[in-house]
């Protein structure tokens, strides 16, 4: 198909089958080749006025670093998702709120609690807005879990409410989903220098990651290799 696109030019097609190609690479956990053919998607779709795909190569590119742990490129592309999406979505906030709470969800593994509730705070008041116009603004159960996985990990959330959390998200999480909230408990917990807490959350990540596919697996590893009192 790329000799094809060549000969002919086809940059739509050409750029859509680099996209595709992302989900074979995927099972086999080849998490560079991902990234290559995102950004060479990511390119096409730039040079053509593709705007479409670029917002979805975007967020492929956050959800991506983001699980695998290149935290500061998730940071960095989550604000390009957000920026673009933004721009083309006008006053409707369908699609923009949940790109929002991933972004919160990279500031909050990367501990940065005050951009974090900044975030929010900007879900917070773009859904009322919409709600103020009749538009739907809530999250489906799953990203209303991610929102408040946020929202407890930027503060001191009692015992008592992580395991609300945690009961939430058994029953409401897909995917992966489960093994993040765990992660992140994991982590709020060791920078609240509870690391006790910590390994347990992390153990519990590490066993959910081992029952399903999943990227953010490895790192779960890693951040149970690296814990430590915070600093």
């Amino acid at each position: 198909i790329f000799v094809l696109c060549a000969q002919y030019g086809d940059r739509f097609h050409e750029a859509g089958s680099y996209n595709n190609r992302v989900f074979a690479w995927l099972p086999s956990g080849n998490i560079q080749k991902v990234r290559e053919d995102c950004e060479r998607t990511l390119q096409l779709a730039r040079e053509n006025g593709f705007a479409i795909l670029e917002l979805r190569v975007l967020h492929n590119l956050t959800e991506v670093t983001y699980l695998t742990g290149d935290l500061a490129m998730a940071a960095k592309w989550s604000r390009k998702n957000v920026e673009l999406f933004d721009r083309l979505s006008g006053e409707s906030v369908t699609g923009l709120l949940t790109e929002l709470v991933l972004q919160a969800r990279v500031f909050a593994a990367l501990g940065d609690d005050e951009h974090a509730r900044e975030v929010l705070a900007d879900i917070r008041h773009r859904a009322a807005e919409a709600k103020a116009r009749g538009e739907n603004a809530d999250l489906v159960p799953s990203v209303q879990v991610l929102f408040d996985l946020v929202e407890l990990a930027s503060r001191q959330a009692t015992d008592e409410e992580w395991a609300a959390l945690l009961a939430r998200a058994e029953k409401d999480s897909v995917q992966e989903e489960p093994i993040e909230v765990w992660a992140i408990r994991g982590l709020a917990a060791q920078r609240g220098g509870r690391l006790d807490v910590a390994r347990q959350a992390l153990e519990k990540a590490k066993l959910l990651a081992q029952s399903i596919p999943n990227l953010l697996g490895p790192q779960v590893e890693r951040w149970l290799a690296e814990l430590r009192p915070a600093a």
